[in-house]
């Protein structure tokens, strides 16, 4: 039964919101509202094609049309290197453990900080050499993403890895 009187007001305030709809739109029509009515429509459909799309995609996955690695894979390795911490220093162990042919240290520039990074950097000692990415107004992970996208992969087959070094968190102790 509570779920009657539950409906009752979910219909009550959807015949609401419909009257006030067509009240703004019949009155404001001229002024702007036309813009809404007219794009409501594309973004519905837009919407539904992306939702096509991902179920496509879930589908294929699902059937297992994801080609089978069958020989060595190769890396093209990025280590992301913000600061040079403990976590950059764990980050570039491992990415020497990968012993992979190409690998790029890379730092995006920002808010003065690609000196005091390659500063660090050859401080290291470390033999890989560090670029420092100019975002030129970008974003830094659009910056990063220009960058992967650019590289040259030697036989276009190559997998490019992006490390990105995390500082470890303290986990949570019980109190009691």
């Amino acid at each position: 039964m509570r779920w009657r009187r539950a409906t009752a007001i979910n219909a009550a305030g959807a015949c609401a919101t419909g009257f006030v709809t067509a009240v703004v739109i019949a009155t404001k029509f001229l002024h702007g509202a036309w813009i809404v009515v007219a794009a409501m429509p594309l973004i519905v459909i837009g919407l539904q094609r992306l939702h096509r799309h991902y179920r496509s995609v879930e589908n294929a996955l699902a059937r297992g049309r994801v080609r089978p690695i069958d020989e060595d894979v190769h890396n093209v390795v990025v280590l992301y290197v913000e600061h040079v911490d403990a976590a950059c220093h764990e980050a570039l162990a491992y990415v020497h453990w990968l012993e992979e042919d190409a690998v790029h240290a890379i730092h995006v520039a920002g808010r003065g900080t690609a000196r005091d990074v390659r500063t660090e950097w050859e401080r290291l000692g470390d033999p890989l050499e560090l670029s420092v990415l100019e975002t030129e107004g970008q974003d830094h992970v659009d910056t990063v993403i220009q960058h992967v996208d650019a590289l040259e992969r030697p036989d276009g087959e190559h997998f490019v890895t992006v490390v990105t070094p995390a500082k470890k968190r303290p986990r949570a102790t019980a109190r009691g």
